[in-house]
């Protein structure tokens, strides 16, 4: 992973040289580009690029994760040393506040997939995609999710800017 500075290409930073990590996701979080969410084997980190650092372990078995302001939304598997599962569900869906690195379980999932964190004013969503449903949740309500079906399985999710709209593809 190289993040490429096009306005000075020779400030550009290879991810994977500076911090000896072949990471799998790499997404950034500020608008400076000096912080970093990233997986490696299911791990989830922080990169602090103004410091050149690299977090300890903020959540494990992460398949998927989607960042809003100072909160990490993931799909991560839910097994126990030696891969026996907990539950039928074998997954679970948290919530990371990177202020103080809480994670909070919200919910455990059946199936693996993906996650989209969004915000519509002054609500929060949580969506979840597996296999072809969508499960809408309003972050702060406790009621229960809006289901919808989807005629596919999404690979990539990408959220509005103003986070009304998810497109899915």
């Amino acid at each position: 992973w190289v993040l490429v500075d096009v306005r000075n290409v020779s400030n550009s930073i290879n991810l994977t040289k500076s911090f000896g990590y072949d990471f799998d996701t790499v997404k950034i979080i500020n608008n400076s580009s000096s912080a970093l969410l990233a997986t490696q084997n299911g791990n989830l980190h922080k990169i602090d690029l103004t410091n050149k650092s690299l977090s300890s372990v903020l959540a494990e078995k992460v398949i998927s994760f989607s960042q809003y302001d100072n909160e990490v939304a993931f799909f991560a598997s839910e097994t126990e040393v030696g891969g026996a599962e907990t539950d039928n569900k074998p997954y679970f869906i948290g919530l990371l506040n990177l202020s103080d690195s809480r994670v909070d379980k919200l919910t455990t999932i059946s199936t693996p997939g993906q996650v989209a964190y969004s915000r519509f004013y002054d609500n929060k969503y949580i969506t979840i995609f597996t296999d072809d449903e969508a499960l809408l949740y309003k972050k702060d309500e406790s009621s229960d999710p809006i289901s919808f079906e989807l005629k596919f399985t999404p690979d990539t999710i990408k959220i509005g800017h103003n986070g009304e709209f998810i497109a899915l593809s």
